[in-house]
């Protein structure tokens, strides 16, 4: 979508263009299923923050948003306007060059944000999302200067079976 996006080393790595701070990247393979799961192995590297996006269709998605700072945010962003769900604070934070695997899932109506492998925050997110999409990430620096992740390995999984409402 932005910024500089190339596979590297086996990797897909996001940097932001001429010094800027973010990036993002949409992944075609999940855009006709409507529940699965997605699990990432990530190097935030020079950002602050990190996301994994589902349902992702024309500008419109859900996100988990993993920062630096030990948090992870659950937001949908639909007709260009942002929306926060859930907060959850006091993640360990990586240390210096730690990869975290991180995740979001969808579910019917549920949705959420995966930590180890982990379900760690569970929403019921607007039914104006997409309820089809592609997985995507983006990448953030509060900092003007360079800004680079890595995707280094990524696992995508329909759910066959949607949940008992």
């Amino acid at each position: 979508l932005w910024g500089n996006v190339t596979v590297r080393d086996g990797a897909l790595e996001l940097a932001g263009a001429d010094r800027g701070s973010s990036a993002a990247a949409i992944l075609e393979g999940t855009s006709i299923w409507e529940h699965y799961r997605a699990n990432a192995r990530v190097e935030l590297r020079e950002s602050t923050t990190f996301s994994i996006m589902a349902r992702y269709q024309d500008g419109n998605y859900i996100s988990c948003t993993y920062s630096k700072d030990g948090s992870i945010r659950f937001e949908e962003e639909v007709g260009g306007e942002r929306v926060m769900h859930q907060i959850l604070h006091n993640i360990r934070p990586p240390a210096e060059g730690e990869a975290l695997i991180i995740g979001i899932y969808v579910n019917g109506p549920r949705a959420g944000c995966l930590l180890d492998n982990e379900i760690v925050m569970s929403v019921f997110p607007s039914e104006t999302i997409p309820k089809q999409g592609s997985i995507g990430f983006k990448a953030w620096t509060q900092e003007r200067r360079t800004m680079r992740s890595r995707v280094l390995d990524l696992r995508a999984e329909s759910l066959d079976k949607p949940p008992v409402r």
